[in-house]
């Protein structure tokens, strides 16, 4: 029995257990009682929608919006994603948050930044960057794989125009400040999957960074690793799942080999 951290603002002194654990997705121990952060809703929040026709475009304006995102909550790229009004096969979204004065400042900013570039009228938004990344990674189909890729955030660009081939028949999004790709694909069976996979992982730990699977069918677990590479750390990752799981009946599967 673990009891760590404490509903203060500073709770950790030595090793942070709360992060091992929620980490460890179920390999290591179960969560019976739980105290969460709340954070208060911002006081304003304004988000616009450019439709994009062209991929290279799309991010090349994301990327010349970074130098002003400071308020920016999310600045991301999509593809497939529905969006009310947009009929453009992607979408770059960005919004705001915080003190309207900030926001209102911000966002004529990113308006200058569109114009000089010549891009679309942007449209007004009703969800934010982030209730598009929730709707994509809620509504998986059954037989689907939903990926996460992260690279370093000055190699996403990169990555996703070698990889675009791959990515445009399936559902994804771009966070361009983060690096990371979401994306989702349907197959009919798990080797199809597989290929795909590996198509995208390769050239991601190429460039330092990995390729995780989030969900998928569990009968595909036999064909498709939910990693991809061995971590440096993973001997000490060995060591916790023998001292707290020593017969392995916690989420065995998930557990990086």
């Amino acid at each position: 029995l673990v009891r760590a951290g404490r509903p203060l603002v500073k709770n950790v002194a030595g090793y942070d257990l709360p992060k091992v654990f929620v980490g460890s997705y179920g390999t290591l121990g179960l969560l019976t009682d739980v105290t969460f952060k709340i954070v208060a809703r911002p006081r304003h929040q304004q988000s616009i929608v450019v439709p994009v026709n062209d991929l290279a475009h799309g991010l090349t304006w994301g990327s010349q919006l970074l130098h002003v995102a400071r308020t920016a909550s999310a600045l991301v790229l999509t593809r497939g994603i529905p969006v009310d009004g947009l009929v453009s096969p992607y979408a770059l979204v960005y919004t705001a948050e915080g003190h309207e004065q900030d926001v209102a400042a911000e966002m004529a900013q990113v308006q200058t930044i569109l114009q000089r570039a010549h891009a679309p009228v942007p449209l007004a938004l009703t969800p934010s960057g982030t209730t598009l990344w929730v709707n994509l990674l809620r509504d998986v189909p059954p037989h689907a794989l939903a990926l996460r890729v992260g690279v370093a955030a000055k190699d996403v660009t990169k990555w996703i125009t070698h990889q675009a081939i791959l990515l445009e028949p399936h559902t994804y999004l771009v966070d361009i400040p983060s690096g990371l790709v979401y994306a989702v694909a349907a197959f009919d069976e798990a080797r199809a999957a597989h290929r795909w996979l590996t198509a995208l992982r390769e050239p991601a730990l190429a460039s330092r960074g990995y390729a995780v699977v989030m969900q998928m069918p569990s009968e595909w677990e036999s064909v498709i690793d939910w990693w991809g590479y061995r971590p440096d750390t993973l001997d000490l990752m060995h060591a916790l799942k023998a001292r707290w799981d020593p017969a392995g009946i916690l989420q065995s599967t998930r557990f990086v080999r």
